[in-house]
């Protein structure tokens, strides 16, 4: 997924959870990001930063099928498994 990403040339960084919320966020915002690839168990960290990222249009977990509830909180982000999308389009 990262060559992938900066091989189209997209922005590509991490969701470390080391960081605040508040620093994640500015991260986000100031890439610009419109889709978020995570993995399942960073799913909490990012949670507690959509709020602060309005521009957030999709999330697509990579290793899991998606959790029951709202992983994602009430943020309008459309979300998605990585295996469902590969299915959905194939080798398109």
């Amino acid at each position: 997924t990262y060559y992938a990403a900066m091989g189209i040339g997209l922005v590509c960084h991490t969701l470390n959870p080391r960081l605040t919320p508040a620093h994640l966020a500015a991260m986000i915002n100031e890439a610009e990001d419109r889709v978020i690839v995570v993995a399942a168990d960073l799913l909490p960290v990012l949670r507690d930063v959509l709020a602060d990222c309005p521009e957030v249009a999709h999330v697509v977990v990579i290793d899991a099928p998606l959790p029951q509830g709202s992983p994602i909180g009430t943020h309008p982000a459309r979300l998605w498994a990585y295996d469902d999308l590969l299915e959905r389009h194939g080798a398109e």
